[in-house]
């Protein structure tokens, strides 16, 4: 009887650990509320989107990302007719919020003849890290979203949270992400 209540006291303790707790290298490390993602160069959401995607420090495609290496989204609140142009400026991260959600592994290729499957029977996990931006500059700019894939024998990352290391690769020369009490 003593080491169920034993178990669930630990467990109970442990929960009430905060991310902050963990140093800027840990996956765990929450970036916190108050930070700076600062654009260093103008960026350009394309005609008709909403978002512009890094990777590798690069601005990469929808469909020519890699969902199993970090992925960086940033999204304005605008979808227009014409191409949007984001000026260097530093936003404000005012919330962070941290989710995983399952698809099922399965999607076919542009040709639509063959039909592949990621796993048998599995799907595949995104795990994202969502930074809520505010610039009174450009009250446009929503979030930037930063994530990777992880599938049963894919991939090189467990599901977890990326690294603040993991989410500054992704966003090359574009971005600097200066955190809160930590980035001088």
């Amino acid at each position: 009887m003593k080491a169920p209540l034993l178990a669930l006291l630990v467990l109970a303790l442990t929960a009430c650990q905060t991310t902050t707790e963990f140093p800027v290298t840990s996956p765990h490390y929450l970036i916190p509320v108050g930070s700076h993602l600062v654009l260093k160069q103008p960026l350009e959401i394309p005609p008709v989107a909403a978002t512009v995607r890094l990777q590798f420090g690069k601005i990469v495609s929808r469909f020519n990302s890699q969902e199993f290496e970090p992925l960086c989204v940033f999204e304005s609140r605008i979808v227009g007719e014409a191409a949007q142009r984001i000026e260097p400026d530093s936003f404000e991260i005012i919330r962070v919020r941290r989710d995983y959600n399952s698809t099922w592994a399965q999607a076919a290729p542009p040709t639509g003849l063959i039909k592949a499957f990621a796993s048998e029977g599995g799907s595949r996990q995104y795990y994202k890290t969502e930074l809520f931006l505010h610039s009174d500059k450009q009250p446009q700019i929503l979030v930037m979203t930063c994530q990777h894939a992880w599938e049963p024998g894919l991939g090189s990352f467990d599901l977890r949270p990326l690294t603040v290391a993991e989410i500054r690769q992704a966003l090359g020369d574009y971005f600097s992400l200066q955190l809160a009490g930590v980035d001088l």
